[in-house]
């Protein structure tokens, strides 16, 4: 019976969409016969999770805009506009504060619940390591041997190694990184070496992983994936080329400019589109519209 292994980026990836498709993984208890969850995934998760919780934090903040208000502080609408400022920085408050529970506590934390659930259930085949899969992990990296993009650490590497020590079927990997899809050769071929003909698929959908073993995934499960996807692509579209410290070069592999990473003054706000550009010049890369932003 083939197995699925869910990489640890794709349970992050629901940090960055609506709690309503945590529906997905309520779905999957009806496939947890076939699903493998390596203990390094599930630290690897618990680590980072943090993180994701702490840049929600870090975007809601940006919310809080210093407004200068010299010019407007003897219109007749201030005063409203000072009581509806308040109400709206209070209730900001009060998101922020929830978050900050979640990474101090994960039982208040939903993504972090629904992944333990998966976890924890005793269908899904834990993928456990010992000081020997630990050697050999350290070997592959020094020799420089897929997986693994980081320089000081084998998690990845530890990853395959206890795949190796443990699985003995076919295995579908759902990622949505670089690590397995650029190997991907080379790690099909050890594996089937390994496991005398037994190989790997990759894909970057759990239904996808499903339909690969055989099974039919429920509808709704592929609607709400491709929702999370959409969702959580947004968190992915500027990627920082060079930081100056209050900003940043960021680019999308196509369009680039200047955005704020701190400090986010309501100059920089697009008056077309609501976003913090980023700019080229005096037109917004979001919306295309032109304007200059310290006007």
């Amino acid at each position: 019976m083939a197995k699925i292994f869910i990489d640890t980026n794709i349970y992050l990836d629901f940090y960055r969409s609506n709690n309503d498709k945590l529906k997905l993984f309520e779905d999957l208890i009806e496939y947890y016969g076939y699903l493998i969850f390596p203990t390094q995934v599930y630290d690897e998760f618990r680590r980072n999770r943090i993180t994701e919780i702490n840049n929600v934090i870090s975007n809601i903040k940006k919310f809080k805009i210093n407004y200068s208000t010299s010019i407007i502080r003897c219109m007749e609408s201030f005063e409203e506009f000072e009581i509806a400022r308040r109400k709206f920085y209070q209730e900001v408050d009060k998101i922020i504060q929830s978050l900050e529970g979640m990474v101090a506590d994960s039982t208040k934390d939903p993504v972090a619940q629904s992944v333990k659930t998966i976890y924890d259930a005793q269908a899904v085949q834990k993928v456990e390591y010992d000081d020997n899969i630990i050697q050999k992990a350290d070997r592959r990296h020094l020799l420089g041997n897929p997986p693994g993009t980081n320089k000081t650490t084998i998690c990845d590497e530890l990853i395959w190694e206890a795949l190796l020590a443990h699985i003995n079927e076919d295995i579908v990997i759902v990622s949505r990184d670089s690590t397995y899809r650029n190997s991907f050769d080379y790690l099909n071929e050890e594996y089937k070496n390994v496991k005398g003909g037994k190989c790997i698929h990759l894909t970057d959908k759990i239904t996808e992983a499903l339909k690969i073993i055989g099974q039919t995934p429920l509808d709704e499960m592929v609607e709400l994936e491709e929702d999370q996807i959409q969702e959580a692509l947004l968190d992915y579209k500027w990627k920082v080329v060079k930081d100056y410290g209050d900003r940043a070069v960021v680019t999308d592999g196509i369009k680039s400019g200047i955005m704020p990473i701190s400090n986010y003054d309501s100059s920089w706000i697009c008056p077309f589109c609501g976003n913090f550009g980023p700019w080229n010049g005096v037109r917004c890369m979001s919306c295309g519209r032109i304007s200059d932003p310290m006007d």
